[in-house]
């Protein structure tokens, strides 16, 4: 009887914390692919351990026109080390070739406070993440430009109406400098 009550107890309390903080992730090795930019929308969940840290990097990349998560994972003596490996070794499994026969994924639970990052709708005034908003529909408006010292881009987003879709623009800014530095909506039309 005890054991079964004990049972009960930790299903109970990791049902509770999943459902709350906890996911699956799935990192998997991907061939060719074409990337559009750099890694954005950087979080760093960082991890003491024994004489080193390890690091697990959260981040998305555009590939073939559609944003998608990436994760990275690597050790080293301080956060900067760490942090830049697991992002580089991320990307770096998204950007070479890979046998078919050498294909490889891992999936894990993963507890943290992290925010699942999604396209949504936005307005003016707005601290987003990057991918937060689409890339620009039109092939020639996706470019980044500076703007009194910022870098920032224009974006599209698809307005569900009863006729359609309306498609609206806009222009989003990096408010810092850093890798996972947010971005603020500017204008959008």
């Amino acid at each position: 009887m005890r054991h079964l009550f004990f049972s009960l107890m930790i299903s109970y309390v990791f049902h509770a914390h999943a459902e709350d903080t906890c996911k699956f992730v799935m990192d998997i090795q991907m061939t060719s692919l074409k990337i559009l930019g750099e890694p954005t929308d950087v979080q760093e969940l960082l991890t003491p351990s024994e004489n080193t840290l390890i690091c697990r990097t959260f981040y998305r990349i555009n590939i073939d026109d559609t944003w998608r998560s990436a994760t990275g994972y690597s050790t080293g003596r301080t956060r900067e080390e760490a942090c830049s490996k697991a992002l580089s070794i991320g990307n770096g499994k998204l950007l070479s070739e890979i046998p078919p026969d050498k294909v490889r994924s891992i999936t894990e639970t993963l507890c943290t406070d992290f925010e699942d990052i999604q396209i949504r709708p936005v307005k003016i005034g707005d601290r987003i993440w990057e991918s937060n908003v689409d890339i620009h529909s039109k092939i020639k408006e996706r470019n980044y430009f500076s703007y009194k010292g910022a870098r920032c881009r224009k974006f599209s987003e698809r307005i569900p109406v009863p006729q359609g879709l309306y498609l609206a623009q806009g222009v989003i800014c990096r408010t810092g400098s850093t890798p996972n530095a947010r971005w603020l909506v500017v204008d959008k039309y």
